[in-house]
């Protein structure tokens, strides 16, 4: 809402990107032409680079949206 981001401060902003970007709450998704080794190398460069952390706790269950789900047809592909 608008009266919740008015709340906001930048430390607390700054305490949570601190407390959750971190490497044990990343996931890394390497794609192309690299082989096991390569991509090993790569996440080990990319995940040393964050400050290790703690694994985030559970999220809670969001609620089930009010009037079920829908469908919009969208005709495209995607490659």
């Amino acid at each position: 809402t608008v009266a919740s981001l008015k709340a906001l401060r930048a430390d607390e902003l700054r305490n949570f990107h601190a407390k959750h970007y971190v490497a044990r709450n990343a996931v890394l998704a390497i794609t192309g032409a690299i082989d096991r080794a390569q991509a090993e190398q790569v996440a080990a460069q990319v995940l040393g680079a964050l400050p290790a952390g703690e694994p985030a706790g559970e999220l809670p269950v969001p609620p089930s949206p009010a009037g079920g789900s829908f469908h919009v047809r969208f005709d495209s592909q995607q490659t």
